[in-house]
């Protein structure tokens, strides 16, 4: 475990952003199955260890196969569910391991549908083997569980013959399968959306695009920063974030209106966002199912906006690689702020000022991420435990940080 002290400091400049984690999972993929080889999706930044452990299980996917390969996903949730169809529907015999909280995540409606399309599953949990192939046809999985089942089986679909995806209850987060489809339509396997699901045709192959650039900036990864810069009251001209697309299709790109709810400036310039600080109000309730990434980044603005703020639908960030909805009433908690959950809902009702203290970064990378924007706003230094959890996202994290607050940071 690493910790860092972070003094009181507001951001400046410009900010790098790293390519989408969302999107290069789902290119990288694409890429492998359409027989490019390897490093042929290029990343603004170095790969985050969550990419690492989907390009480690492509590599062994595309290899001469002896026995049973091992698949080791790390604590990438997105490599586990994306993979275990794409394993399944090129058939023979796999073995998929994880770490961390991985193991407890749930996989059991995408299983029981892989089992009742001609594949063996050993287990329930990680470790799993599969055997068998993935035959194509009907599958029904539910949408409020995760759309991460529904992308594994997307992906899957052009290797099976394809298929339909019938949903049997309403998709939260689809802005994540709309990313699915564009990525697989960018490598010629084109999805049909149907008003209660999916359908891919039998047709439907993976090829090579005549170009590739790279893959855009992540909104979720800029949220931090545009949080710094939102608090950032001693730093009024704030600060300007590069590589993101003001017109993608990654959910997480609500922060600009939401963080311009709570009264921050946010322009969208041809050069980037900037993010301006601003008289900070809270905003009654917000749904967080489309964003639960989220949360952590929104709950410090909460935490100093004047009123309460409902985070409502929160009980799928229970399963993140955090309680990600008790992790961020702790993180408020920790720093001064006042957060309470009831349910499944977090409610932080802002402060004047927040003190500094010591903040658990639990493994979650997006923990650790906004108690560094809350830094800045803090009257006394704050204490970051597992600041190496960043390396899960966004491994230069802490590069960027010192670069914009002119204080040196090492793990």
């Amino acid at each position: 475990m690493s910790q860092v002290v972070l003094k009181p400091r507001p951001w400046r400049g410009e900010v790098e952003i790293p390519s989408s984690k969302s999107v290069a999972h789902r290119q990288m993929i694409c890429a492998a199955l359409a027989g490019m080889p390897p490093g042929a999706v290029r990343l603004l930044g170095p790969a985050s260890e969550d990419l690492e452990a989907t390009r480690s299980a492509l590599a062994t996917l595309q290899a001469p196969r002896e026995g049973c390969p091992l698949l080791d996903c790390g604590e990438s949730g997105s490599t586990l569910r994306f993979l275990l169809p794409v394993a399944a529907a090129l058939g023979g015999e796999w073995l998929f391991q994880g770490r961390g909280r991985l193991p407890q995540r749930p996989l059991g409606a995408l299983l029981e549908e892989l089992r009742t399309h001609g594949v063996t599953v050993e287990g329930e949990h990680l470790p799993l083997r599969l055997k068998g192939r993935l035959q194509g046809g009907l599958f029904r999985l539910p949408g409020n569980v995760s759309s991460q089942f529904v992308t594994g089986l997307l992906l899957a679909l052009p290797l099976a013959g394809g298929g339909t995806i019938q949903l049997t209850s309403p998709l939260e987060s689809r802005d994540y399968v709309t990313l699915t489809t564009q990525a697989m339509g960018q490598f010629g396997a084109m999805v049909q959306t149907k008003e209660e699901g999916f359908s891919v045709p039998p047709e439907a192959h993976y090829h090579a695009p005549e170009t590739l650039g790279p893959v855009e900036g992540d909104w979720s990864a800029a949220a931090f920063p545009m949080v710094a810069a939102a608090l950032g009251r001693e730093n009024p001209q704030g600060v300007l974030l590069k590589n993101l697309s003001p017109v993608s299709a990654q959910g997480d790109r609500r922060v600009v209106e939401l963080l311009q709810a709570f009264g921050a400036q946010v322009e969208c310039l041809p050069e980037g966002v900037r993010v301006r600080p601003g008289k900070l109000k809270a905003v009654p309730e917000i749904d967080v199912r489309p964003i639960p990434d989220m949360v952590p980044a929104l709950a410090v603005v909460a935490a100093l906006a004047d009123g309460t703020t409902r985070f409502v639908h929160g009980e799928r960030l229970r399963l993140k690689e955090s309680d990600r909805l008790e992790a961020s009433r702790a993180l408020v908690a920790a720093l001064g702020g006042r957060g309470e959950i009831q349910g499944d809902v977090l409610q932080v009702t802002g402060v004047e000022r927040l003190t500094g203290g010591v903040v658990d970064g639990v493994n979650d990378h997006r923990i650790v991420m906004a108690a560094a924007a809350a830094a800045c706003a803090a009257q006394g230094e704050v204490t970051i435990l597992d600041a190496q959890a960043v390396a899960k996202s966004w491994p230069a994290f802490w590069q960027a940080y010192s670069l914009a607050t002119g204080e040196e940071v090492t793990l």
